[in-house]
């Protein structure tokens, strides 16, 4: 809950008088506070770490080695499905991350406005909170194949949205809307499917490599997954953009539609082969 706080506070500290009432060229330069916080910030957390007590792992001569256990574990289907959709829906997330900020400028400038795509973008991280809150809930109730369903289905929707905002071109602010509709749907992106799943792989993780089977899970979706996803992401940014009279312009229906298909792929594959019922936890703590 706090890491999301920290998403929000910084967007409107900064939009609000960093960067209030800037445009043009003094707004570009202006940006760069949000390197100098970062940095900042970065420091006292590195000087924070520094004081935390000395915690080793403790060695056990029985435990089994935990990468390997891990790697064993993908010969079961709920799992293999669910880091494989974990590592495409995480590029899909990067994508985003890539796109959202000069999408949301480019929607800003159609009605003259000044520096707020990070405090639209905030709705999403402020509807996050809502679905953390409700996500034991949608889990104990619909079952984590629905859930995590519902989440990918979020990734689907919000590129549609923000597919739509070019190519139907509404008025300013019927482009504003959509592209507000479709970030607060990453309270559901975030909750109902990566959080959701790191939930599900704790729940099926054997007890003594719970925590290696976490944080390998990690490195591969959120470390190689969100690597990938920029790259990719890049490269389609590429191929949907002209450079007229110096000024670079995308098309941005193309670069939606595209993430849209990939999204589809995803939700398609999920559906099709993540079995509903739970492996039971007497069989995978004898696995």
């Amino acid at each position: 809950m706090f890491g999301t706080l920290g998403y929000i506070v910084p967007a409107y500290l900064i939009e609000f008088w960093w960067l209030y009432g800037l445009k043009g060229e003094d707004l570009n330069q202006a940006r760069g506070i949000v390197f100098v916080f970062s940095g900042v910030v970065g420091l006292i957390m590195a000087a924070y770490c520094v004081t935390l007590p000395h915690t080793p792992a403790q060695r056990r001569e029985d435990r089994r080695y935990a990468p390997g256990a891990v790697i064993a574990l993908l010969r079961e289907q709920a799992f293999l499905v669910l880091v494989v959709v974990s590592f495409f829906i995480a590029m899909v997330h990067q994508f985003v991350i890539v796109w959202y900020g000069p999408f949301m400028r480019t929607i800003l400038d159609t009605g003259g406005w000044g520096a707020y795509e990070q405090t639209i973008s905030s709705l999403g991280q402020i509807c996050e909170i809502g679905v953390l809150a409700i996500l034991g809930f949608l889990i104990k109730r619909f079952g984590f194949k629905a859930t995590l369903l519902l989440g990918a289905t979020a990734y689907l929707l919000r590129c549609v949205l923000f597919s739509l905002v070019f190519s139907v071109n509404p008025p300013f602010w019927g482009k504003l809307i959509l592209g507000a509709i479709g970030q607060g749907l990453h309270g559901f992106c975030f909750g109902c499917f990566l959080a959701a799943a790191y939930m599900y792989v704790d729940r099926i993780a054997p007890k003594d490599i719970r925590g290696s089977m976490q944080t390998i899970y990690g490195v591969f979706v959120i470390g190689l997954g969100f690597f990938v996803g920029g790259l990719v992401g890049g490269e389609v940014g590429d191929w949907f953009s002209r450079e007229v009279d110096g000024a670079v312009h995308y098309d941005w229906t193309g670069i939606w539609l595209s993430c849209t298909a990939f999204c589809l792929l995803c939700v398609l594959a999920f559906a099709a082969l993540f079995p509903k019922e739970m492996p039971a936890s007497d069989e995978r703590r004898a696995a």
